[in-house]
């Protein structure tokens, strides 16, 4: 038993090891054919820098995605779930994905043409079988579902507005997902570990050109796609995880918060902030969390190291509460203290922090 694990740990380290390199090595190569793609001062009007660069990163994105389910299903014994309805949804899903932030990174769509492709994906999702099921009523948990994608993809797009952010953020959230996973009863290696596993390599290739001042952008065909890989992983793992079913749906619901916290809640915090200032949610804006940190005084490298550590604290808490086997009332008052003091931190610097003049 101790040799076969030790073999599974060996081929996904090698595993996360090819993808890392090929990804690094792409990235490069990438920028110099597509180093026109996204380019524009449209394209950085929403973003701290100012200087234009090619939003590139996304395309290596979806070739080390692609690389990695090739490898999946090279390594992977049972492959009958590749030939699946609802692994057929999953790619559909993440190409449609990327194909529409690739579109808004070239022709910019106007936001209800986003939508409508957004719902299109969503709509996938929830006839392929991969929707959540929370409430246990089809209609409802297709509602939610919906929301669910559609807010992450735009959630993740949005916090794409800093160098570093974006990718920070997902690294964190994933890395959170993949504890999960591992004490999971229906933890299934290697097939969702090594999709994770790929995810984290490609990204954290991708920080080193991303890392401020970067190099490009990951772009909208980045964001998106990474939105949609987080949203699905969420569905996978968080919502429909069998471990959470001797939780009530509040408890249910806070775990979710706390893995997605920083987007969640800079998402609906933000969304607020723009309609009662008579603005429209979608529009963009120097108006985020990461932005008023800067206004407070903070370097960009210091809010990115800011992130990580609050990212951290997430994975350690996470950690802890499957560590543990207990469920009681002390861990639920530390998880919603600590939910609590970061949505008021969130609440304070947004609402009552005056930032500059754009």
């Amino acid at each position: 038993m101790e040799n076969e694990v030790y073999q599974i740990n060996n081929v996904i380290l090698l595993f996360f090891l090819v993808v890392f390199v090929l990804s690094f090595l792409l990235y490069p190569i990438i920028y110099q054919f597509f180093a026109h793609v996204g380019k524009s001062e449209e394209s950085t009007a929403n973003r701290w820098s100012q200087q234009t660069k090619p939003t590139v990163g996304g395309i290596v994105f979806f070739i080390s995605f692609l690389i990695t389910m090739m490898l999946a299903f090279i390594i992977c014994d049972n492959t009958q779930f590749f030939y699946s309805l609802a692994f057929g949804g999953f790619l559909l899903g993440a190409f449609l994905s990327f194909i529409t932030g690739l579109i808004d990174d070239t022709k910019r769509l106007l936001p209800y043409q986003k939508f409508i492709l957004q719902s299109i994906i969503a709509s996938i999702v929830i006839l392929t079988g991969n929707n959540i099921h929370f409430f246990n009523v089809y209609e409802l948990d297709a509602i939610l579902t919906y929301i669910w994608f559609v807010g992450l993809m735009n959630s993740i797009n949005f916090l794409d507005n800093m160098d570093g952010m974006a990718t920070t953020l997902s690294i964190g959230i994933i890395t959170a997902i993949i504890t999960i996973s591992i004490f999971s009863p229906s933890y299934d290696p290697p097939l969702y570990l090594l999709l994770m596993m790929g995810v984290i390599a490609f990204l954290l290739a991708f920080l080193y050109f991303n890392w401020p001042p970067s190099k490009f952008y990951m772009g909208d065909n980045g964001s998106m796609l990474l939105g949609f890989l987080l949203a699905y992983l969420g569905v996978k793992f968080i919502w429909n995880n069998v471990s959470f079913h001797q939780l009530t749906p509040f408890q249910h619901l806070t775990m979710v918060w706390l893995i997605y916290l920083w987007p969640i809640t800079d998402t609906a915090l933000v969304a607020v902030e723009r309609l009662s200032l008579g603005k429209k949610p979608w529009e963009g804006g120097k108006d985020h969390t990461n932005h008023h940190l800067v206004f407070l005084g903070l370097k960009e490298k210091q809010v990115l190291f800011t992130t990580m550590a609050i990212m951290l604290l997430i994975n350690l808490i996470v950690f802890l509460f499957f560590q543990s086997n207990t469920w009681n009332i002390f861990l639920w008052l530390g998880i919603l203290s600590f939910i609590g003091a970061f949505t008021l931190f969130f609440v304070i610097i947004i609402f009552l922090i005056n930032k500059p003049q754009q």
